[in-house]
């Protein structure tokens, strides 16, 4: 079977049990043969700057990304500042996401950033030197 790599974001533990059953049926209903490998990360450790980054790198390895929340409209404040991190290394490709609001909430996005503009930045003018006078030494 092939590997079916899955980053889920959750609220609180029925979220996460939510996700990963509607993951498995949507993978059971597509009939695909792949062997689903949930990478679960709660919402709070996205708050932590070190967590966060490792949840990035986790999701960039992902092939389906879901972010599960405990009721419609409501998220975590960590959320938003993960999602950009997200978008600033996945910079230039569309990284798409599904989101489980609740229990008949789910809508899924496609986000990205523009590509870094290529080559090195343009260079500023060196700022002038003062032009100063010196008297002699006598």
């Amino acid at each position: 079977m092939v590997p079916f790599r899955v980053f889920i974001g959750y609220a609180d533990i029925a979220a996460a049990r939510r996700a990963t059953g509607i993951v498995g049926h949507v993978v059971r209903r597509a009939g695909l043969r792949v062997e689903i490998q949930p990478r679960l990360w709660r919402f709070a450790q996205l708050a932590s700057s070190y967590w966060a980054d490792r949840a990035v790198t986790a999701a960039l390895d992902a092939d389906l990304i879901v972010l599960a929340g405990d009721a419609p409209g409501a998220s975590d404040p960590a959320i938003e500042p993960w999602i950009n991190a997200l978008l600033a290394a996945h910079r230039g490709r569309p990284t798409t996401i599904v989101s489980l609001g609740g229990e008949n909430d789910a809508w899924t996005i496609t986000l990205s950033q523009p590509p870094a503009p290529a080559g090195p930045p343009p260079e500023l003018p060196a700022p002038p030197v003062p032009h100063r006078e010196f008297e002699p030494v006598p």
